[in-house]
């Protein structure tokens, strides 16, 4: 046990420097391909790929771990995507939605406010500047409970500025507590950006293990279907159709 233990633990340090090579912008990147899809094909790509480990291993530029990974890879993106879906399922039952945009709205007027009304006064100014605009919902009721300090303490200067009616601490204190209650869509988005980022990296290496097996493989179509993409099958099968002799008219 404790061996695969630690070779667990090594395939998940490759798949982290994996992730950790990809460029920023692979976080939003959506996939192409169902992510059920692509975990069955690269589940099938690993089982037939036994047949030609050896093989693969001395092909020249070839990385063994594209094809060594698979497995894991694959496994790590079904949970991720399980957790995306969690994550939306509980976002998509929040009802605080109302309440979190008036707050980042709010939020957003006061600090504009703030920074203008006290563009003189370098105190008030680094209070503000201490505040965080962060993403999660966490971030924003911190940011909304500090902000009902600052401005209850200078409400006579905040009762000059336009477009900022009633009892401002009061309602930033009000939402405050709503969002309390409320789930943090961060999880969701983290849960995703990781899922949008396996995807990338199986993608590359179920693409590294096509090319061998297309090589190694190519007078052998029977044993080289396992290893071609769903999309791939279906462009050849309608080769195979469109190519086909035609019965004759009449």
């Amino acid at each position: 046990m404790g061996k695969e233990k630690g070779k667990k633990g090594k395939s998940g340090e490759l798949i982290a420097a994996r992730l950790a090579a990809l460029p920023p912008e692979a976080a939003e990147t959506l996939p192409s391909t169902a992510v059920d899809v692509l975990v069955l094909e690269a589940e099938r790509v690993a089982k037939a790929g036994e047949k030609i480990a050896r093989e693969l291993a001395k092909l020249p530029g070839f990385e063994l771990d594209d094809f060594a990974l698979l497995g894991a890879v694959a496994d790590e993106l079904a949970d991720a995507e399980r957790a995306w879906k969690r994550a939306r399922v509980a976002e998509a039952a929040d009802g605080h939605k109302d309440a979190r945009k008036e707050a980042e709205r709010l939020r957003a007027s006061l600090l504009a406010a703030g920074r203008y009304l006290f563009r003189k006064d370098d105190r008030a100014l680094r209070e503000l500047d201490a505040i965080a605009e962060g993403d999660g919902v966490a971030d924003l009721i911190a940011d909304l409970r500090e902000l009902a300090t600052f401005v209850r303490a200078r409400s006579a200067v905040f009762a000059a500025a336009p477009g900022l009616d009633g009892d401002v601490p009061a309602r930033l204190t009000q939402l405050a507590e709503e969002l309390a209650l409320a789930p943090d869509r961060t999880e969701a988005l983290e849960a995703q950006a990781r899922r949008n980022r396996l995807v990338l990296v199986l993608e590359a290496m179920l693409k590294e293990v096509r090319a061998a097996a297309r090589f190694l493989l190519r007078d052998k179509p029977k044993r080289l279907a396992p290893f071609l993409s769903t999309a791939s099958k279906d462009r050849a099968r309608r080769r195979r159709v469109t190519s086909a002799p035609q019965p004759p008219t009449s």
